[in-house]
């Protein structure tokens, strides 16, 4: 993942802001239940993974189960470029087991073009996404940058048109639009998740504020070890008081400017997990975080 990088990491202050106060309003009253944890990656294709993720034996047509057996969700980029046939979605989900699941990139089209009208289109997605089954995780809509306060009224058409029987959050990255009150109200309002996207280059994204009582965050490691332990330590400890406060669903994709170096951003974030106390690690489902001894990240029960 490009967007955000920086040539010199260590003069950024990564500390993570306070809650907004539309946050309580989100999470509190909820009863108590133990919130279930998502972890994955973006994608399952890189090849630089085999003697790492994979065995080194391991072909191309087994990417996706040899990656399954280490995460129980992906970011599926596949969707952002091309609507997929149901015949390829089948595959994909023939490919894994009844815990998993996929939460695709929206189209392109959509999230790009101000001039493609939202209703057909979201149907023809919409329609495409309901393949997946009950392997079918939150979608998500990544608007560009340039994106931004003067466009609300088309966002807000396309998040009257999208229908809320499939599970949907929106990245923005125009951080004016943050600062929209009542656009966040509106989003509330809808039941419309909005992502959380921690990356060095743009900290203004890293806004933490909860629209449903679900997570989704896009995690961007430096690469620097003696940075990202901290980072992801304190977004551990929010979680923590998240899940005590109501969260219901946490799902969380950790990336690299290079995808070869994800697993490593993976096996990071389970040595913080251990590091927590067992309270937290006992709030979490559906994965134990510890090392598996045949090479796989996390293991699944």
């Amino acid at each position: 993942m490009e967007f955000g990088h920086v040539t010199d990491p260590t003069r950024i202050q990564f500390a993570l802001p306070p809650d907004p106060p539309g946050n309580a309003r989100v999470l509190t009253g909820l009863p108590r239940i133990p919130t279930t944890w998502y972890t994955g990656l973006t994608g399952w294709r890189e090849p630089a993974w085999k003697g790492d993720l994979y065995a080194s034996s391991c072909k191309p047509a087994q990417f996706l189960s040899a990656y399954a057996e280490s995460f129980n969700c992906v970011e599926l980029n596949a969707t952002f470029y091309h609507v997929p046939a149901p015949r390829q979605i089948q595959k994909w989900v023939d490919a894994v087991p009844a815990h998993f699941r996929f939460c695709p990139k929206v189209w392109q089209g959509l999230s790009h073009d101000e001039n493609i009208a939202p209703a057909r289109t979201i149907e023809a997605i919409q329609s495409a996404h309901a393949h997946f089954g009950d392997r079918l995780g939150p979608a998500f809509i990544q608007f560009p940058p340039r994106i931004g306060r003067t466009h609300l009224d088309w966002i807000l058409a396309i998040l009257d048109h999208w229908s809320a029987e499939q599970e949907l959050f929106i990245e923005v990255r125009d951080p004016r639009l943050l600062q929209e009150e009542g656009w966040i109200s509106r989003l509330e309002e809808q039941k419309v998740g909005l992502v959380i996207t921690d990356v060095a280059g743009h900290r203004e994204l890293a806004h933490m504020n909860l629209t449903i009582p679900k997570l989704m965050l896009r995690f961007v490691a430096t690469g620097d070890t003696h940075l990202d332990r901290p980072r992801m330590i304190d977004w551990l400890t929010r979680l923590r008081l998240w899940g005590q406060t109501g969260l219901r669903e946490s799902w969380i994709f950790l990336h690299h400017a290079s995808n070869a170096q994800a697993p490593a951003v993976a096996r990071l974030w389970a040595d913080c997990i251990k590091e927590c106390d067992d309270s937290f690690i006992s709030m979490q489902t559906p994965v134990h975080y510890r090392p598996n001894p045949q090479g796989n990240l996390f293991d699944q029960v």
